[in-house]
C-alpha cells in the first residue's frame, strides 16, 4: 500500500507541474508567468524527490529548463531521466533538441536577450 501512495503521489506532482507548464507555454506575456514557472519546478522536483526511480519528473524538468534556455541544466535532468530505473523515452530526442538548439543559436541575438549579464570571451564560446 505504502508503494502505491509513493507512486501516486509522485504522478500527481508531475501532473501538477505540467499543468503550471503549460499555463507558462500558454500564456508567455502573462505577468504571472514567473510565479507558475516556479511552481512547475517545484512540483517536478517533488516528484523527484517522492519516486526518484521514475525519469518522467526528470525529463520535465530538463524540458521547462531548456524552454527557457538553461541548456546544461536541461541537459543534467535529461540524462537523469535516462539513467533513471524507469527512464523516459523521450528523453534521449530531448537531448537531440538541446544540441539542436544550441547549434542553430545566434549567438549575437542570444547575448542580446541576456543583456543583464556580463559574459566573458570564454563564457561566450561555451554558450555557442
Amino acid at each position: 500500500f505504502k508503494s502505491l501512495l509513493i507512486h501516486l503521489f509522485g504522478r500527481f506532482f508531475t501532473c501538477i507541474g505540467d499543468l503550471s507548464r503549460y499555463y507558462v507555454d500558454c500564456f508567455p506575456n502573462d505577468p504571472t508567468k514567473q510565479h507558475h514557472y516556479q511552481n512547475a519546478l517545484f512540483f517536478y522536483r517533488c516528484a523527484a524527490v517522492i519516486e526518484p526511480s521514475l525519469g518522467m519528473p526528470y525529463n520535465q524538468l530538463g524540458t521547462l529548463l531548456r524552454d527557457e534556455c538553461h541548456h546544461l541544466n536541461s541537459l543534467y535532468y535529461y540524462f537523469r531521466s535516462i539513467k533513471s530505473e524507469f527512464p523516459f523515452s523521450m528523453s534521449s530526442s530531448n537531448i537531440e533538441r538541446v544540441f539542436e538548439q544550441l547549434k542553430n543559436v545566434d549567438s549575437k541575438r542570444y547575448l542580446s536577450a541576456n543583456t543583464s549579464k556580463q559574459y566573458t570571451e570564454a563564457q561566450i564560446i561555451l554558450i555557442v
